[in-house]
């Protein structure tokens, strides 16, 4: 025997789909117009609003790009479920630069669980200089892991 779905089901279904595929971004009321008018400018199209401070994205690279920027100008974020670690966009970008400053993966770092690791702390301040303007970075000197390497967050300026 065939098994039907109910129209209900069939419902359910896409409607979860669709839920899985986008992604939001919930600012603060009180930058909410802030982040309405950066979004306005540099985003359009790429996103649709419930409410004045809820932003549902179509796109998860478009998702984090907004996220990065409103971030960087320093406005709240209440919520979000974007993924925070590098976008493989992003992140091939970073190891094309990382390349011609002329460090080597598994050589001068590593990158694992959305960052890179640099392998010791003067590499990771070398990597930071030689990609100077381009990029935003983080160097996590506090906290080292069992092999000694250095956690570094790795961000596009803006």
């Amino acid at each position: 025997m065939k098994y039907f779905k109910t129209f209900e089901q069939f419902i359910n279904e896409q409607n979860l789909a669709l839920s899985e595929s986008k992604k939001f971004i919930e600012v603060s009321v009180r930058d909410a117009r802030k982040a309405s008018d950066h979004l306005n400018d540099e985003h359009r199209g790429q996103y649709e609003t419930d409410g004045s401070n809820y932003y549902i994205f179509k796109d998860e690279d478009d998702a984090y790009d907004a996220l990065q920027h409103l971030r960087n100008m320093k406005i709240e974020i209440y919520d979000t479920d974007v993924n925070e670690s590098i976008n493989s966009r992003v992140r091939s970008k970073i190891v094309v630069a990382l390349k011609k400053h002329g460090f080597e993966n598994t050589i001068d770092y590593t990158y694992s669980g959305g960052f890179f690791m640099a392998l010791d702390i003067e590499t990771a301040q070398n990597m930071a200089d030689a990609l100077g303007d381009d990029y935003k970075i983080s160097i996590k000197d506090d906290i080292a892991t069992k092999d000694g390497s250095i956690q570094m967050m790795i961000v596009e300026a803006v």
